[in-house]
């Protein structure tokens, strides 16, 4: 991913009762400035709040201390800190900063969106290629050598249709969950294989990703301030057969009671 060249600070960010805990240390300006070139760097790595190189190499103690022309000394105190002050998490031998989202400008969220509706065009644009073309094999003679070598190359067609299909998926899905985080300020994997089995179904259902966009963010208004619903903005709640369709059509309530014993059963 390319760098953030932004990110959001409020103007009483210094008001915060985490800064009053650090405002009353000796060395309060070390940390201060550690943590606004901690967020500048989460920035430019543009990882959903993770310190990485390239999305693969974490940033250790002494690689921030070389970044930040500090001491490992000062940047592992600071580190310390922020962790005890739970505006840093390790994730994975990772660090992250803690709720990533409300750094991030209504401008980046856009950005992503329409990053993901673009993959998602040209994934599609591909399946249809890959289907012409499957057409175009099996329209020949219809002897049996013919048969024989028509077989042979659907087979193959198929199988790297189905490669293919995985590697843009990939992009797909990263960018919805990456959404998602960015919306709720979690922290859910890509990876996972109830995800990805979500996504996919819904993807092969029709749905694009503006409509995943759109579940997140109706669910969102009506659930992320709620503590007992926000637990529920989550892939296996969200993308399942029996929710997507009516939250995506549904207009957003700030306040729900809706049942949620329901999702005990059907979230598969």
């Amino acid at each position: 991913m390319s760098e953030v060249k932004w990110i959001k600070i409020t103007t009483d960010i210094f008001d915060d009762e985490k800064f009053d805990a650090i405002s009353s240390l000796a060395d309060k300006q070390m940390i201060q400035l550690a943590w606004i070139k901690l967020l500048c760097l989460a920035g430019k790595c543009n990882d959903n709040g993770f310190l990485t190189i390239s999305n693969e190499i974490p940033y250790t103690n002494e690689m921030l201390a070389s970044r930040f022309n500090m001491s490992v000394g000062d940047v592992q105190r600071a580190l310390v800190l922020f962790q005890e002050l739970h505006m840093i998490e390790v994730v994975d031998n990772v660090y992250m900063i803690s709720n990533w989202a409300k750094y991030q400008s209504v401008d980046d969220l856009d950005k992503i969106r329409e990053k993901g509706k673009e993959r998602t065009r040209r994934w599609r644009e591909k399946q249809k290629a890959l289907a012409d073309k499957r057409k175009d094999e099996c329209d020949v003679t219809r002897d049996v050598t013919r048969d024989v070598n028509c077989s042979i190359s659907i087979s193959n067609s198929i199988s790297n249709s189905l490669e293919d299909k995985d590697i843009d998926n990939k992009q797909v899905i990263q960018d919805i969950v990456v959404y998602l985080n960015n919306k709720t300020g979690k922290k859910f994997k890509w990876q996972t294989e109830s995800t990805r089995k979500h996504i996919n179904a819904r993807l092969e259902d029709g749905y694009t990703y503006e409509d995943f966009c759109k579940v997140i963010d109706n669910k969102c208004e009506a659930w992320l301030n709620d503590p007992r619903m926000n637990t529920y903005l989550r892939p296996d709640t969200l993308f399942t057969p029996s929710h997507f369709e009516s939250y995506l059509n549904e207009k957003p309530q700030i306040n729900t009671n809706e049942v949620v014993e329901e999702w005990a059963n059907d979230e598969s």
